[in-house]
């Protein structure tokens, strides 16, 4: 008999209905699917090659998994299904793969953070700053003016953030934001109104792939929820232009040289601005089902493949 081809081993971080298109193109891509997550029922665990459960949010339970089965399950690669661009960072600086380094990747998973790049670096983003308590957050809205944006921290899908257009409601969305922060801190924004788009790419070898952009529409004020988007954006080719100029800078400033990364933006008055940029692809059935739909384009495949 033969030798026994191993396939290339690939961990899906998240197994959730929004990961099951991963998971079924790294099957198609001939890869071993192995699907983590906390949830011991995920949907998506039937479509994969292997089930665990685990917190995607646990970066060192992963590494851990990851160097004990390295051999086993020919591991080459992992992927942030959802927002969790540190676990992904840390198994590939664990396993000596691809990817961006760990302290990056945190800095794409917080807003503080990659907001005080920006600010020092020049790249148009509304004014903000961190706050612990409420004579801190008081002195930063006085400083910037309502209404304001309060936020979570660390935390996707708007989670923990809100507008406020009173002081009075400030210490229910302070201790609201905080509560959805692990550091227990949250983020004063300066408020800016426009249209909003999700932009997506791909960096590799100093280039930034374009995987499209999206016009975001909201619900739920003063709840930013994102209700559904239009794929692809009806913006001209110059605007378009110039959003991918805003955000391959702030990448680049966040120091992401590898991978996939997606901005939230806004187009103001004052042109565009960048509110966001995690290093991973999008959700919300953006990457997963409509750039692919509209487009043809196949950003998870890509980003897989890379």
């Amino acid at each position: 008999m033969g030798d026994i081809v191993k396939k290339d081993g690939i961990i899906i971080l998240g197994a959730g209905v929004m990961q099951i298109p991963a998971i079924k193109k790294a099957k198609d891509m001939g890869l071993f699917v192995i699907a983590t997550d906390k949830n011991a029922k995920a949907e998506g665990f039937k479509y994969a090659d292997l089930s665990v459960a685990l917190d995607i949010k646990d970066a060192a339970a992963h590494v851990e998994f990851a160097l004990k089965n390295r051999e086993k399950y020919n591991i080459k690669g992992v992927f942030a299904g959802a927002d969790v661009a540190i676990t992904a960072a840390s198994v590939s600086a664990a396993l000596g793969l691809p990817g961006i380094p760990v302290e990056v990747a945190e800095r794409s998973n917080n807003k503080w953070l990659m907001k005080q790049r920006w600010l020092a670096d020049g790249i148009a983003t509304p004014y903000a700053e961190e706050v612990t308590t409420l004579a801190q957050a008081k002195a930063v809205v006085k400083k910037i003016g309502l209404p304001c944006m309060v936020k979570a921290i660390d935390n996707a899908a708007s989670r923990g953030s809100r507008r406020i257009d009173t002081e009075a409601e400030l210490p229910e969305a302070l201790t609201d934001a905080k509560d959805h922060s692990t550091t227990g801190t949250a983020l004063i924004e300066e408020y800016v109104e426009g249209t909003e788009q999700s932009v997506e790419l791909i960096v590799h070898n100093g280039i930034h792939h374009r995987f499209g952009i999206v016009d975001r529409h909201f619900g739920f004020q003063p709840f930013p929820i994102e209700v559904g988007h239009t794929n692809p954006t009806r913006l001209t080719h110059e605007t378009q232009e110039s959003l991918y100029r805003l955000v391959t800078g702030a990448a680049k400033s966040l120091g992401i040289g590898f991978g996939p990364y997606k901005a939230d933006t806004i187009l103001t008055k004052k042109g565009p601005m960048i509110l966001e940029l995690p290093a991973r692809l999008s959700g919300g059935f953006h990457s997963q089902y409509t750039t692919p739909l509209s487009t043809g384009l196949e950003p998870q495949i890509a980003a897989m493949a890379l």
